[in-house]
Parts: C-alpha cells; structure tokens; sequence
C-alpha cells in the first residue's frame, strides 16, 4: 500500500502542476523536483514488492510512507492556504500580505526537507545491501503459502456431494469427442481445489482419464515450471528433458497427449496469460479429453471456458455444522444440544466459508470441550479466527496481493464499513472519487471508470454482490467478515485506515496516524476527546448505528482538527446546526449530513469550492440558496425533496452536476432548463408543484444526456402529438419511473429509441387503457406495472420485442399480457406480486428452459 499512497501523490502532484499551478506559486520548482524523486521511489517500491518481509527493506518502505504523507500534508497545506487567499478581497489580501511570505517559506523548505529525506532513504537500499532481483521472495512466499493452503483446502469437506457428481458429469458426459475446458471459481477458501482434488481422485474418473496430472499454477508461475510440473506426473522426467528449451517441452507434451485421453487440472490460475500460452500444448484431439482450471477470477474463467464457469456457493447452516462437528468430534456424535447450539452459533459467524469453518474447528479440536470453554470463544470468533495467519489471513491475502496497484485503495476502503453492512454501490463510488482513487479519464467519467473497477473486485472473489439493478447493475454489494477483517488488518498497518467499533476499543491511539477513521460507536465521544490528533486525517465517517448527536462544541473540534478533510460522513449521527465554521474546510470533495431542523442548505457549504457529493436525503431541505451556483466542483446532489431551485441569472451553471434529486417542477426549474443550467445532467428525480409543472416539465429534451429520470406524484403532461421531435423526453433517456404521474398515453414514451426500463406506478393513463402498438418500445427489456389503474389491455404483434422482465403487481385484467409475452422468445423472467388467483390457472405458463416464473406470495400462501 506504500506503493498507492506514493503513486497518489505523483499523480496528485502532476495534477496540481498541470491544472492549478496558480495554487503552487513560489513554490512550483520544489514541488517538480519533488516529483522527480517519487517517480523513482515508485519504481524502488514496485521492485520491493516480493521483499517485504526483509526487515529492512520494511522499515525503508515505512520510512518512504511517512516522508511522502508528510509530502502531501506540506502541499495540501499550502493549497489549501493558497485557496483562501484567492476568495479573499482585496482589501483582504493586503492585509494577510505578511502572511505569505513566511507560509512561502516555510512550505518551500518543508517540501525540500522531505525530498533530501526521501533520497537518503533511497540511498540506504545500497548502504545495507538489499538486492532486489524482482520475483525471488514472491515466490517462496506464494509456495509457502500454497502449502498452507492445501492443508486447509484438501479437508474433505462437507456438502459437495452434489457439485462433485455433476462436475463428474461435465467431465464425462455431453459431447464425449470435443476436448473441453471447465473452470471452478469462488473466493479464496470456499473449496475451489477440495472440490476439484475429489473429482480428480475419483475411481470412475481415473479408470475414464487414463492419462491425467495436476498443478498448481500461482500468479508467479514459471513457464518452464508449469511444462515440468505436467510432465512429472505423465511421465518419468529424464536428464534429456530437464536439458529441453521451453519450446522443447511445450512440444514433448503436446505430442505425448495428441492421441491419449486426458485430464489436466491447473490449479488457482490468476491470468488469462497463462491460458493464451497453455492453450496450444493442451491438443484438441477429439478423445473426449477435459482441461480442469480454478480460479478466483471470472475473467480468467470465462475467457478459457466456452462453457458456463462451474460456481462454488458458501455452505448452508446445516453443512457449516457437519464440517465443523466432523473435525471437532471426529466423526462422533455431539449430544450435548448446548454444546451444539454454542457450536453451531460460532459456525453461523463464518458465514459459511468452509476455510473459515475448518481453521475454527481446528483450533477447538485442541480445547476442551465443554460450556465453559466454547462461551470464552463464542463473542469473538472472528478474533480467534485472526490469531494465527499461517491458517486463514494469510491464505485470503493471496487475493489482495495478486490486486493491481490501482484497487488495492478500493478494496481495504471496504473496512470502512460495519460488518454484514449492505454497501450502497452508488456511495461506494462517490466516496472513492473523492478519496482520489479514480483517476481522470478523457474517454470516460469519473463514474463509469469506478463501476468498473468495482466490477473487476466482484471478478476477483474479493466483493459478494448484495442486490441487483433493474438494469443489470450492482445496487449494493457485500464483503465477507474475514475479508473485512484482512482490510481492518492491512489498512491499519498501512495508515491507510482505523476502525473503532467498541468504546472500550483498545486499539483507539489517541493520535491517530491513519488516513482514515470510521466511527462506529460513541461519535461524540470518540470527536470531544481533547487528546486526539486529527491533522493527518482525510475522511472521517460516522456509521454509528446509535445515532447520537453532534453539538456545536463538537463541530468545534471537527473544524478546528480537519482541515484538510476530504470525505467527511455524518450521516448516521444527528446534527443540530451546522456552524459558520464549516468553511474551514476548503479541501472537502464529500459531504453528507442528517440534519432534522435544517429548511435550507447553508451559505458557508456553498462556499466549499471542490464539493463533489453533497447528501443531504435525511434532512428536510425545501429550498436551495443562491449560492448553490458557486458549487462548480458539484457532481452529485441528494436531498429528499421537493426542493425548490433557485432563481435563475444569466452564468449561473453547474456543469459537473450529473445527480439532481429531488426537486419540484416550477418556474424555476422551467427557466434553469431552459437557460441550460445543468448541461451534464445524466440522472434527475421530479416531484410537480402543480399547475406550474407543465412549463418545466415540457422542457426536459433540452437535457442532452439526461438517462434516468423518476417523476413522482399526480400531475398532468400535456400531449405534443406523434413527432418524436416535440416530444419533452429527450432520446438519451434508458429509464423512466412514472409514479402517480399521469399520461394521456404512452406515445410519448414508445419511440424513445434507448428506452430499456419503464416503471409504471400507480394512477399513470387517463385511458384506463393500456395499448401497445406494433414497432413500439423497441428497445425496452424491462417493463413494470405497480398498482396499476388500467382496466383494459391489448397490444399489436410486433410490439415489446426486446422485452425480458415483466413485474406485474395486484391486477388480474394485466394476466393476459404476462400470458402473450410468455410466447416471446426473448422473455426470461415474470413476477408477479400478489395475482389474482384466477391469472395463475389462466393456461399453463411458458416451457422453456430459460424462463423464470416467480409468484409472491407463494402459490400455498394465497
């Protein structure tokens, strides 16, 4: 991680030097010779990567850690004092003159104190000998860590009964002549190679596959290894062989397996490299022969498989208890019902992950086993679980240090929430952009670039997803609790974060050289002791579940202690006032706040110049002031709602805004649309004023890259005719919620050419009637009718022909439709919430292997 705070501050660095030089004046020289110098640090610290456990070499990695967070800090600071004397008036600015030139000073040879630093411990690499040929200790360490692994993983676990006989039949059944690739993958831990070890051991499958080997491949494989490795187990290696080049070998094995059947099983498999070479040495052959890969990573999986990869999922509570009860008592019988809801209870809090069921049981198997004994354990199985990382971290961290340098941030910021937290992706994203971990993009936004590097974690195994979006997207996601732990673990170590979930916390420092602090317990507290340090800090977030408030003398403290936060999360505590002194800080990219009394958003938040997220959903906001314009930096803006929106002034544009939510449809709005004031509006949720809603809302195509959009609450859209060119939606839109909100019809939806999900709740036509023509909503695949008011429905054929998902919900007249789009070939899943009975035994519902029917409740419950 010393390589990400030292890569984040180059890149802040070059930022700073490209986009705001104005902030560096009179010290620009030393901040580009100080970027000089980190560029080859970064390069020390790359090639360092596999020596850390060389005492020394960790402490000069330590050492490069502190001088460059020192770095940052002496920059900030002077930016940070540079901003507020360029918002200060003239009058203003004459007066703090005498100011500058000793902060100048002092800036200057702080910065140029840290790089003589920074070199002399460079310099020490030579000075103790560190020889840095790149990979040799990485790949002791990985060895020593497979054999760890195995220890665990080989454990005949319990529940893969099932997985085993049908990967057994994926080996040996289907097309028999076609030499086929199946992959298993899963996280760290959850038996990828148990399952595979049985299958490949099994009597049928070794009298089937005369000719099979196996091996394990890790992220340092060496080519010339990995053919070895094969051919020991297919042959006796002569002195001949081991003297053969690598293309030798690759072509000694492919000959040897052209007309045998085989079986080769590579396992923990990291990249698609290793496929891309393998691959031509494995013959099609056409004997029915079979290439077995696990992997923690989809992508590798699914790029070598044609096939669906084969998934591992975690075991029940039942299977979680017979692994565990089976090494604990060794095959014997636990009858002691106590006993086994306290063992049972510690099985729950592995939450099925048998790597983690099996280190627990090992260690109990050792211990007593009584009452007594288990009730010490029972409160702290995680910690137990920790103790010895020879078991169990060490074997889950093969996935953290196998990150690209870019997630590694992103994945240990994860800690930052409780355990069995439902993370919202969308804050997920937010919060990382602020932190600095998305870098900038031509091509991309900020946003997109974030969902990706959230979607490359889930490939890995590292992140679970929660919910699903309508649209397909990650709405919340999840992290299991050792992996949690891993963060905690690593990010502390690191200075990257410290969590305090316990007043009685033990491991609370009262000066804090973390980065980052999430608060889950005793807030006020944890802010009003006097004795903590915040300087260092940058994101401070509050998840206490408690709620407590923070009163003005604690804002006291926050201001006067962070001042040069960048992520501060108050939205689990309740903030009475927010002070004048909130202008402090400057540097702030996040803001969420739950403030039950406030009416309006306050001046001085207006004044912080690089906010990107402002949420303020949990305080009743209903105007916004007309400040909100100074908000230049603002991308994202969450409140409740209805809010009002400022008069509007010519110049007045916020041309970041992306999110607007959730603001009511007045003149206001009409003549901010109009004049063009939110041009990268790509999200935005409506509630009407009235009689005035028909000017604003008439004027949403003038929102270019508007996609979702959500209007709640009855008002009445007037019709424009056919021509899709005098339709108020604009063609970039691919989501639409209707909710209460009345149309005279649908034409004005059915042509929008992006149009993929429409949500129809409630009072939505004035028809009572619901008709789809043909050639209409061509590119909707998900359609969803909520309390619907319609009475009569038809619809033309050729019309919905893209159309995947229907929710209907509590109206037997709409059965017919569940019923005809069932023909449709593309229609894969119906819901239907609460059906009459009468549309359940209708006719017999869609065959197809791919269609999902899925009826709440139950057919039993109604």
């Amino acid at each position: 991680m010393a390589d990400s705070i030292v890569a984040y501050l180059f890149e802040n660095v070059t930022e700073l030097l490209i986009q705001e030089t104005n902030l560096l004046d009179g010290v620009e020289d030393q901040v580009k010779s100080l970027q000089s110098w980190l560029k080859l640090v970064k390069e020390f610290l790359r090639r360092t990567e596999g020596h850390r456990d060389h005492s020394i070499v960790s402490e000069l990695v330590e050492q490069i850690r502190d001088a460059a967070q020192e770095a940052e800090d002496a920059i900030d600071t002077y930016v940070v004092y540079s901003m507020k004397q360029q918002r200060r008036s003239k009058i203003g600015k004459f007066f703090h003159r005498i100011d500058h030139g000793p902060e100048l000073h002092k800036v200057a040879s702080n910065i140029s104190s840290i790089k003589i630093k920074i070199q002399e411990i460079y310099d020490n690499k030579d000075r103790f000998g560190i020889d840095l040929n790149e990979g040799n200790n990485k790949e002791v360490l990985t060895a020593t860590l497979h054999r760890r692994r195995s220890i665990v993983e080989e454990e005949n676990v319990i529940g893969f009964e099932k997985e085993s006989e049908d990967l057994k039949k994926q080996l040996i059944g289907g097309d028999t002549d076609v030499r086929d690739v199946i992959s298993i993958i899963g996280m760290g831990g959850l038996g990828k190679t148990t399952l595979a070890r049985k299958v490949y051991n099994d009597f049928y499958i070794q009298d089937y596959f005369k000719c099979r080997a196996w091996y394990y491949v890790s992220n340092e494989y060496r080519t010339r290894d990995l053919l070895l490795g094969i051919l020991r187990d297919l042959m006796h290696v002569s002195e001949e062989i081991l003297a053969m080049s690598d293309e030798d070998l690759k072509e000694k094995l492919t000959k040897f397996l052209s007309q045998r059947r085989y079986l080769i099983v590579l396992d923990d498999v990291w990249t698609i490299q290793l496929w891309d070479e393998m691959s031509h040495c494995l013959p099609k052959n056409k004997n029915g022969s079979k290439i077995l890969i696990t992997s923690r990573i989809h992508e590798v999986a699914s790029y070598a498989s044609s096939t669906r990869p084969f998934s591992i999922n975690l075991r029940n509570d039942d299977e979680s208890w017979e692994l565990f009860s089976k090494k604990v008592f060794r095959g014997e019988t636990c009858n002691d019902r106590q006993l086994e809801a306290l063992g049972r209870r510690m099985t729950r809090d592995c939450n099925g992950l048998p790597l983690a069921i099996v280190v627990l049981a090992g260690f109990l198997a050792t211990r007593e086993r009584s009452l007594r004994s288990w009730s010490r354990i029972v409160e702290n199985v995680s910690w137990h679980l920790t103790q010895d990382p020879t078991r169990c971290l060490d074997i889950l961290a093969l996935s953290y240090e196998n990150l690209p340098h870019h997630l590694k941030p992103c994945f240990l910021y994860l800690g930052v929430f409780p355990e069995d937290f439902e993370i919202p992706v969308r804050q997920l994203i937010r919060l990382w952009m602020a932190e600095g971990f998305i870098p900038q993009d031509e091509k991309r936004s900020l946003e997109d670039l974030a969902e990706d590097y959230l979607e490359d974690l889930i490939d890995r195994s590292l992140v679970q997803i929660g919910k699903k979006r309508t649209d397909g997207g990650v709405k919340s996601c999840r992290i299991h609790d050792l992996l949690r732990d891993l963060c905690i673990k690593e990010a502390k170590r690191e200075r990257f974060l410290e969590v305090f979930a316990k007043i009685d916390d033990s491991s609370a420092s009262h000066s804090s050289k973390s980065r980052r602090l999430s608060i889950q317990c005793g807030t006020p507290g944890y802010i009003s002791s006097k004795a903590r340090e915040f300087s260092r800090t940058r994101s401070f977030l509050s998840l206490d579940q408690d709620l407590p408030q923070v009163s003005s003398s604690h804002w006291e403290s926050l201001c006067k202690g962070f001042k040069l936060i960048k992520v501060l999360d108050l939205g689990f505590v309740v903030v009475e006032k927010v002070p004048d002194k909130i202008k402090k800080l400057v540097y702030s990219r996040y803001l969420r706040m739950n403030a039950p009394k406030l009416r309006t958003i306050p001046a001085v938040i207006c004044n912080l110049p690089n906010i990107q997220t402002l949420d303020l959903r949990e305080s009743p906001i209903n105007t916004l002031p007309n400040d909100i314009w100074n908000l230049k930096q603002l991308r994202h803006l969450y409140m409740s709602g209805p809010v009002s929106v400022p008069s509007f002034s010519r110049g007045r544009i916020l041309e970041n805004l992306q999110t607007l939510a959730t603001v009511g449809t007045d003149d206001e709005l009409k003549e901010a649309l109009k004049n063009g004031s939110f041009p990268m509006l790509t999200r935005l949720a409506l509630v009407n004023y009235g009689e005035r809603s028909h000017k604003a809302v008439k004027h949403l195509h003038l929102l270019k890259h508007l996609k979702v959009i959500k209007i709640m609450k009855e008002f009445k859209v007037p019709f424009y005719g056919h021509s899709y060119a005098k339709c108020s939606f604009p063609p970039t839109l691919t989501k639409i919620t209707l909710a209460d909100t009345r149309l005279p019809s649908l034409k004005d939806l059915e042509e929008l050419p992006n149009l993929q999900i429409l949500k129809l709740v409630g009072d939505f036509t004035e028809k009572k009637r619901l008709h789809f023509s043909k050639d209409c909503f061509n590119a909707l695949q998900t359609l969803h009718l909520i309390r619907s008011n319609v009475y009569e429905f038809s619809m033309e054929k050729g019309s919905l022909m893209s159309i995947r998902h229907l929710v209907i919900n509590d109206n037997s007249r709409l059965g017919s439709l569940a019923y005809e789009l069932g023909e449709s070939t593309t229609l894969a899943r119906v819901e239907l919430l609460r059906p009459h009975s009468s549309t359940m035994h209708k006719q017999p519902w869609p065959k197809r292997n791919d269609f999902q029917l899925v009826v709440y409740p139950p057919p039993k419950q109604w």
